[in-house]
């Protein structure tokens, strides 16, 4: 299979609001970085313009970027995103042209909508996502490999 080409699989665990496992590791070519959608598959779309099948709709849940990666199996997390924590305290003139460069900021990860009667914790210091969800890589960018 191509590096490009759509590898799919399933989510089999939830670890937290934050992380799931998928079915898919080293043996499919999963890399540590790689991005997937987490969604269930819609109804079946038709083209009457060209009288023919689309197959079916692909209802995005989620997209997760791959943390760890086992022989069979790997972790995905939502992604990381920086936001301010605490806004620069210049008010005025060149300050407010500044304003995001003098504040505070943190790296946070979006809650995933998972189903919380699902998630089974791994102790650490629209829709939700379940087990059998599936998944699909995206594509990796040229630059990446």
């Amino acid at each position: 299979m191509g590096e490009n080409e759509s590898l799919k699989g399933h989510v089999v665990r939830m670890n937290s609001e934050y992380e799931v496992v998928l079915n898919l590791g080293h043996i499919d070519g999963v890399k540590k970085g790689d991005r997937f959608i987490i969604y269930e598959e819609g109804p079946e779309v038709y083209d009457h313009i060209a009288d023919r099948e689309l197959g079916r709709l692909e209802l995005v849940k989620s997209e997760v970027v791959v943390d760890h990666v086992q022989e069979e199996c790997c972790t995905a997390s939502s992604p990381e995103r920086t936001v301010m924590t605490r806004p620069g305290g210049l008010t005025s003139g060149i300050g407010l042209a500044l304003h995001g460069l003098m504040g505070e900021y943190k790296t946070v990860r979006d809650e995933l909508p998972v189903d919380p009667e699902q998630v089974e914790r791994v102790e650490r210091s629209g829709d939700l996502i379940g087990i059998g969800d599936l998944a699909r890589r995206l594509p990796r960018s040229t630059e990446e490999d």
